[in-house]
């Protein structure tokens, strides 16, 4: 969701898929609940995104060409909670980029020549990004030292709160549910999505510990199509079909380590070169950590 602005369309893209505290003691009878927060709060989020082997193929490029994409970008972002409502919900938070190092590469043959480009960017971003705040159920953001591109709008329009952006249902869960998130809430997975079609199941499988501490480990699987829409490029379209697990610790509702992997397909415009076609494997890992004055 965070508002990295690139040239490379690929980048833009991969940031949208997708993609985490304090317990004692647990039992197999405990339900999984939503994360409350309170004012004061900080959520630190860590995310790997990475993109191997995925081939090149578009009009302009000779059938006997062989290029392979890679790609591997890694976003530290926090989010303070500034207030919440009567009933407990997030209603304002702050949020910040602390860093993000992108690295792509593409190899392979081209025309009969060996093709080979690769880049490494280190973008730090320490300064607050953006400020959300929610009025009558919509979320309004604000942002800050910065032009807004079409990929923060759509960021904003598709922002979810700490409490909202979960797998977990409104209703607790215990092992052995099942459930699937349909709608809005599918955002989280791809959040600079104009257009989305899709599902995600989700089921609890058991009850482990990670860190000395009971968490919910939760098998994922979903597939969408969506459609992004990028300044530079023009109109994507985009097709995820991933799979893997989340770790949620029991006491906070926080999911401490996410892991899914699967297949991505993007066609539209990739730089210079028009109508692209893009297929690989896409690897998403992910952690978050609470934050919680006492």
């Amino acid at each position: 969701m965070k508002m990295v602005k690139c040239g490379s369309p690929i980048l833009l893209l991969m940031v949208a898929a997708a993609c985490t505290g304090f317990c004692q003691s647990s039992t197999l009878t405990e339900k999984l609940s939503r994360p409350k927060f309170k004012k004061g709060d900080v959520v630190f989020a860590k995310s790997v995104i990475t993109m191997s082997e995925a081939k090149l193929t578009a009009p302009e490029i000779p059938k006997d060409s062989d290029i392979r994409l890679s790609l591997r970008m890694r976003i530290n972002n926090s989010t303070e909670i500034l207030a919440t409502d009567e009933n407990g919900a997030v209603s304002e938070t702050e949020e910040e980029t602390q860093a993000a190092i992108i690295q792509t590469e593409a190899t392979g043959k081209r025309e009969g020549k060996d093709y080979s480009e690769s880049t490494m960017n280190s973008l730090p971003m320490d300064e607050v990004i953006a400020r959300y705040s929610q009025k009558k159920g919509v979320w309004i953001g604000r942002l800050r030292d910065g032009e807004t591109t079409i990929e923060a709008q759509n960021a904003l329009d598709g922002y979810a709160s700490p409490d909202e952006d979960t797998i977990i249902p409104d209703n607790p869960v215990g092992i052995g549910d099942e459930w699937t998130i349909k709608g809005a809430k599918l955002r989280r997975f791809a959040p600079d999505a104009i257009k989305l079609e899709g599902a995600a199941d989700c089921s609890f499988e058991k009850i482990i510990k990670l860190n000395d501490r009971p968490h919910a480990l939760i098998k994922l699987t979903y597939q969408l199509e969506y459609t992004r829409l990028d300044e530079n490029q023009g109109e994507q379209k985009c097709r995820l079909v991933n799979n893997g697990y989340a770790w949620i610790d029991i006491k906070t509702g926080i999911e401490t380590e996410v892991s899914v992997k699967g297949s991505i397909i993007i066609e539209g415009d990739a730089g210079p070169i028009k109508n692209a076609k893009i297929t690989g494997v896409a690897v998403v890992t992910g952690s978050k950590v609470l934050l919680r004055k006492q």
